[in-house]
């Protein structure tokens, strides 16, 4: 599986300006890293690289400075077979058949401080109920990653507002994500860091279980590990 747009770009990417002859394509200022964004790796790009490497697609929707009915979108864009707008407009950019995109990411590290369109955990959950909704409205098939932050704080208030909307967690979303980068300068250091990783992996399981037991639930979301690294600390400089 490979997810795209990747990181803090893409809380203040819109998926329009990636649409359409690259010539034609907005070239933006990029907030996140300070740079100009030319926009000439689109949906299309993206997933005729899905095509050439054999995986699976995971898209993450821009609900930092983006909108739910932006996300939704996206959704028709990619999944839709109707005789509608969106569908359409990928049918004129030259794919008739649908792209049948499985996974959708709801924003990327909302948490943070640092991200564009940055939300508390309470925020962020009425944001990304509202995408869910109409995201599996368009295409009830899609699988949702909802944005946790390796804080059981934050992933409790998230996970449980979803849960007591009054809509089955599975009907909203199917994973909640973990992110973890870890670099140490020693070689004994660095090879112990995996064992971080299970603690992360451990406490959002207990919060995701002590949910599933209040909400007398059957079924559970999953754990989405949608961004890992290891580096050396110099190399973060």
């Amino acid at each position: 599986i490979l997810r795209w747009p990747g990181g803090n770009f893409v809380s203040g990417y819109h998926w329009t300006d990636g649409l359409g002859p690259k010539e034609n394509r907005p070239k933006k200022r990029e907030l996140a890293w300070d740079t100009v964004e030319s926009n000439r790796f689109g949906t299309h790009e993206f997933m005729e690289l899905i095509r050439r490497i054999e995986a699976d697609a995971c898209i993450c929707v821009n609900l930092g400075l983006g909108a739910p009915e932006e996300a939704a979108a996206w959704v028709e864009y990619c999944n839709s077979t109707t005789d509608t707008y969106w569908a359409n407009l990928r049918r004129k950019n030259g794919r008739d058949k649908p792209f049948k995109v499985k996974y959708w990411g709801l924003g990327n590290e909302i948490y943070g401080k640092w991200q564009l369109g940055h939300k508390n955990a309470e925020d962020y959950a009425k944001v990304a109920f509202e995408a869910a909704k109409m995201m599996k409205c368009v295409d009830p098939e899609i699988k949702l990653i909802a944005c946790g932050a390796n804080n059981p704080d934050w992933d409790r208030v998230v996970l449980e507002s979803l849960w007591s909307y009054g809509i089955y967690h599975r009907d909203t979303l199917d994973y909640i994500s973990l992110h973890r980068y870890d670099g140490d300068d020693s070689y004994y250091g660095l090879l112990a860091a995996p064992r971080a990783m299970e603690r992360d992996l451990q406490e959002l399981e207990g919060v995701i279980i002590s949910l599933q037991k209040k909400f007398n639930s059957q079924d559970r979301p999953a754990i989405s590990v949608d961004e890992w690294n290891v580096w050396r600390s110099e190399e973060r400089r």
